[in-house]
């Protein structure tokens, strides 16, 4: 059993299995659909792709309480717990976890994190935390890892529309307006954690083989993720991607229902981490070589 627990939220796109294998605990939004507020998991998110009302769905971040509770619960059996969630500028997540874990400071220790990014890149920084963890890493080394893999994580994210996102104030009206009526596809990263325009596509097509480009410009790709709408079966960017990137390094997921009303069904996103460690499906080997150099580190500090 690791001595520290992580925690994410929904809005991270980890496939399940990956959750599971890492021992991530994944603190879900609340989702108001159809006069009902749901977490946000992921048979959630194929009803709402299949009934096309992302966009009008009202979001919520997870109160304290449920920190609080997801936190006294982790602190029976680890000894401290790193808390990692998508932007402050996004969402007020990172302002209940933080609550949440002064309720709880006095029974386990709890450090709460700013991603500065969503979606898969908030995702491959929990992934990176975990198997710090995982490899016996102490809470500052889980921390450090969670940082290091922070500022080596991009993502990427091609829209239909800017829509949902100006409405739920997401992106400058008035960018968002010129490319809707011009029909242009936007496509978007995160910087200082907000979401800001890279460039723009006239059409799909266009906007693909954009990505593939910003995803041939990175010297060095540990891991690369391509998130959709779980509607959205196989896409041309899924090809192109994977022509760079070996089956042991990629992975493909859905995006949760909270960022389908964001970015809406016919997103299509791509993670980058550029960091140093191995795939997910080299966990053992990852872990041990992790545990390993922190040993090493502790023999010289």
């Amino acid at each position: 059993m690791p001595r520290v627990a992580v925690v994410t939220d929904s809005t991270a796109d980890l496939p399940i299995s990956l959750c599971y294998r890492y021992g991530i605990t994944v603190v879900p939004m609340s989702i108001e659909h159809d006069g009902q507020v749901l977490d946000d998991r992921p048979e959630l998110a194929l009803t709402i792709a299949r009934s096309s009302t992302s966009e009008r769905l009202r979001v919520y971040h997870p109160p304290p309480s449920r920190f609080v509770e997801t936190y006294r619960q982790l602190g029976k059996a680890h000894e401290a717990i790193v808390s990692i969630h998508l932007s402050q500028r996004l969402s007020g997540t990172l302002h209940s976890a933080l609550e949440a874990s002064r309720a709880v400071s006095a029974q386990v220790a709890v450090r709460v994190l700013d991603s500065g990014s969503v979606s898969m890149g908030l995702g491959f920084v929990a992934l990176r935390a975990a198997q710090a963890a995982l490899a016996g890493a102490s809470l500052g080394e889980v921390v450090a890892s969670a940082q290091l893999a922070a500022e080596s994580v991009s993502v990427f994210f091609l829209l239909g529309s800017t829509g949902p996102l100006r409405q739920r104030r997401r992106i400058g009206w008035a960018a968002g307006l010129l490319t809707d009526v011009l029909g242009i596809r936007p496509l978007l990263t995160m910087s200082e954690g907000v979401v800001v325009p890279v460039t723009r596509a006239w059409a799909r097509p266009h906007g693909i083989s954009q990505l593939y480009e910003l995803a041939t410009e990175f010297p060095r790709i540990e891991r690369l993720a391509v998130i959709r709408s779980p509607e959205l079966r196989e896409t041309e960017l899924d090809a192109l991607l994977w022509s760079i990137c070996p089956p042991t390094r990629r992975l493909e997921t859905t995006f949760s229902a909270a960022l389908m009303s964001w970015f809406g069904p016919e997103a299509v996103g791509m993670a980058i981490d550029a960091s140093m460690g191995g795939s997910e499906e080299e966990t053992d080997g990852d872990v041990d070589a992790l545990a390993t150099s922190l040993d090493r580190n502790r023999q010289h500090g």
